[in-house]
C-alpha cells in the first residue's frame, strides 16, 4: 500500500504501524516493539482520516492476539477505544469512505473478534445497518457513488467488499436492495476500469502502474 487516495496518504509511519500489528498476530513481535505500539495506541488524531480508519481496523483485527501478550488493563483500553471509534462523528457530511471504515468495517471486524464482550454485542448490527444504508443512500441507479471523489471509489469498494465478507462469517446477508446496489457498483467500476485495474480519469500509482487499494 503506497497511498489510499490523493487526499489521505498512508505514509511510512502508518505502514510501519500496520506491519507491527501484523507481527503481533503472528506472535513475532519483540517486547520493545510491543511497548512502542502501546505508546501509540491512543495517538489517533481528531478529526479522524481514512488512513486512521484503516489503522483502527488493523487494531481490531489483532485484538485476539493482543489478549495473549498484553496486560488486561491495556487490552480493555484498546477494546474500549475501538468501540468508541465506531461511533466517531465524521466531520465531512459526504465523507463516505471514512464513515464506512468506522461504522461499517470496524464495527463488523471488532464485533466478530469480541463476540463474548458485552460492550461489543451490538457491533455486528451497527456494521450491517451502516453498510446497507450507505449502499442505498450513496449509490445511484447506475452504480455511481454520490459525493465521493473518483480516487476513493476503489478503496470504498474494497471496504464494502470486506464488510460483505464479514457478514458471511455472521451467516447473514445484506437486504436484497442493498445487495443489488453493491452489484451495480461493481458493474460501474468494471465499465470504467482499465486493463490494469485503475479507473479511467485517474493516474495509476507511478511506482507500480496500478491504482492503489
Amino acid at each position: 500500500i503506497e497511498t489510499v487516495s490523493s487526499r489521505c496518504p498512508l505514509d511510512a509511519t502508518a505502514l510501519k504501524m500496520i506491519a507491527q500489528l501484523a507481527a503481533i498476530e503472528k506472535k513475532t513481535v519483540s517486547t520493545a516493539v510491543l511497548s512502542k505500539i502501546w505508546s501509540q495506541r491512543f495517538s489517533i488524531p481528531d478529526p479522524c482520516t481514512p488512513g486512521d480508519g484503516l489503522a483502527l481496523v488493523a487494531w481490531a483485527r489483532v485484538v485476539p492476539a493482543l489478549a495473549l501478550v498484553a496486560e488486561p488493563g491495556d487490552w480493555w483500553a484498546v477494546v474500549d477505544r475501538l468501540v468508541a471509534a465506531t461511533q466517531t462523528p465524521v466531520a465531512e457530511q459526504h465523507d463516505i469512505w471514512l464513515r464506512q471504515l468506522l461504522a461499517g468495517e470496524l464495527a463488523l471486524t471488532l464485533g466478530y473478534w469480541t463476540r463474548d464482550v458485552s460492550s461489543c454485542v451490538d457491533l455486528p448490527l451497527v456494521g450491517r445497518v451502516s453498510l446497507e444504508k450507505s449502499l442505498r443512500d450513496d449509490v445511484d441507479d447506475d452504480g455511481f457513488v454520490h459525493h465521493a471523489p473518483r480516487e476513493e471509489w476503489l478503496p470504498l469498494l474494497a471496504c464494502w467488499t470486506r464488510s460483505r465478507m464479514l457478514l458471511e462469517f455472521y451467516k447473514e446477508a445484506p437486504h436484497a436492495d442493498a445487495a443489488a446496489r453493491f452489484q451495480d457498483v461493481i458493474e460501474s467500476y468494471l465499465r470504467l476500469s482499465r486493463r490494469d485495474g485503475s479507473l479511467i480519469g485517474i493516474e495509476p500509482a507511478p511506482s507500480s502502474g496500478r491504482f492503489p487499494c
